[in-house]
């Protein structure tokens, strides 16, 4: 009888398929001919849960990677006042529909679950920091997608959270790595930490690991370090909105050296009573700093140079909390506000796109005025061109606000199945977003529906890329 391959065989073949794949990939992108790229944003969906009820607050927390979606709903009731629940929903090629509503397997009243939510193409983070104060110090829930579903793998606990900590009031995940901001973390007053967690890949088996814990060089009382992060590759940003005199804030960068060792390589301050770290967002050597403290709000953008992190631009509009939330990658930023002037007063998320002349205004994203305070904006998530904002407080009266989340397409309205990332145009984006999920061996990847994913849904992903969409 012929023997099972070994782990390490097993990855080694994989290793050297997603080669083999990517290096396929990329000469068929550039043979092919790019549509045009467009200039509209779109509003595609209204996207609500099954079963809102008033105060469940979905949307606070929004995740998005190609066409599956994840929305966290800290206040629903079902299990108990405020355990909460993370929705998911994935794109039939018609429209946004829920396919899962995950609930903390050892829920109890208060958890907060689904107060934050992050993703990569085969794995969801969902943080439970139970309420403030609260005698808990808080949990991370791991959930694994697989061909059934979603299943729970791991929680994850702080090894120095104390009671109170808030450990899971923001996370991120970059494959293989879950990024925890504990604000309320550490003596005196809460200074703050953030916990790193890998997954060591020659024992998966044994589930992620806590690697590091981090904290700021002039970390003082009271500065909610952790209270917001975000993961790109060997970086890590986190916000610290109290920190400094009269809350100015800011914001670190942590750096991963190849030994293995994390180093703060940057700090962004704020200035006065702006609460600079409220919202953070990193992607390769752009970082965005929310500080939505004075009126109007601001978000600072920096740049990785070889001379290190340099300031680039201010970015602000001329309504309320701008900088509450925010987003970027490439040559995009977006920046959540309230009250915006130029969308008659609405609260909207604005698009900035990256000239030669610096960061300009180029489009909004905002919907119709709600019937009551909605919170639109709030929380943004945006994958290639397909973004997803939040509206916690979003409903009919001041009876029933169970919440929702608006998907927009920054190039217009249109979908076919080769838009993968669910932009409105068919780029090099969409062959991105498809390699990552097909070398993650991600269920959003069997393309053409034979129940695997293979080297036959490449072929088939390249063909339908290739014809583009009417």
């Amino acid at each position: 009888m012929v023997g099972s391959p070994s782990g390490a065989e097993v990855r080694q073949v994989r290793d050297e398929h997603r080669q083999v794949v990517a290096a396929s990939v990329w000469i068929a992108v550039a043979s092919l001919v790019v549509p045009a790229f467009g200039q509209t944003a779109c509003e595609h969906q209204k996207i609500v849960a099954s079963d809102g009820e008033d105060d469940d607050q979905f949307g606070f927390a929004v995740a998005l990677r190609g066409p599956t979606a994840a929305i966290g709903a800290f206040g629903t009731k079902r299990q108990g006042p405020f355990t909460g629940a993370v929705y998911v929903f994935d794109h039939d090629g018609a429209g946004w529909v829920e396919t899962s509503r995950l609930v903390s397997p050892d829920a109890s009243q208060g958890d907060y679950f689904g107060m934050s939510v992050a993703m990569s193409s085969a794995l969801l983070a969902v943080g439970a920091p139970s309420a403030f104060p609260s005698v808990a110090p808080g949990k991370v829930h791991l959930f694994a997608r697989q061909a059934d579903g979603w299943v729970h793998m791991q929680r994850l606990n702080g090894s120095l959270a104390p009671q109170g900590a808030r450990f899971g009031l923001s996370v991120g995940v970059q494959g293989t790595r879950v990024v925890v901001g504990s604000p309320e973390d550490l003596d005196p007053a809460a200074t703050g930490r953030i916990y790193v967690f890998e997954l060591e890949s020659a024992h998966p088996d044994e589930g992620w690991t806590e690697v590091a814990v981090l904290q700021a060089a002039d970390g003082a009382g009271s500065d909610r370090f952790g209270t917001s992060v975000a993961v790109s590759a060997d970086r890590i940003i986190v916000g610290a909105p109290r920190h400094g005199g009269g809350n100015a804030g800011a914001a670190y960068v942590f750096r991963r050296t190849p030994d293995g060792l994390w180093t703060q390589e940057a700090k962004f301050s704020g200035v006065a009573g702006s609460l600079a770290g409220s919202a953070v967002a990193i992607s390769g050597a752009l970082a965005v700093v929310g500080a939505p403290g004075v009126a109007p709000g601001r978000a600072d953008v920096y740049r990785l140079t070889d001379a290190g992190w340099t300031f680039e631009q201010t970015l602000t509009s001329g309504g309320q909390s701008f900088g509450w939330a925010v987003a970027c990658a490439g040559n995009l930023v977006l920046v959540g506000g309230r009250s915006d002037p130029a969308y008659g007063g609405d609260n909207a998320a604005r698009v900035f796109r990256r000239e030669t002349h610096g960061w300009v205004h180029a489009d909004g994203l905002h919907v119709a005025p709600p019937a009551v305070p909605d919170f639109f904006s709030r929380s943004i998530a945006l994958n290639g061109n397909a973004v997803l904002v939040g509206a916690n407080r979003d409903g009919i009266d001041n009876a029933f606000q169970p919440g929702a989340a608006y998907a927009f397409g920054l190039n217009g309205c249109s979908y076919c199945p080769a838009d993968f990332d669910l932009s409105g145009s068919v780029d090099p984006l969409d062959v991105i977003a498809f390699l990552d999920a097909y070398a993650d061996a991600d269920p959003v990847a069997d393309f053409d529906g034979d129940g695997s994913v293979n080297s036959l849904d490449v072929i088939a992903f390249l063909r339908a890329w290739a014809a583009g969409c009417a």
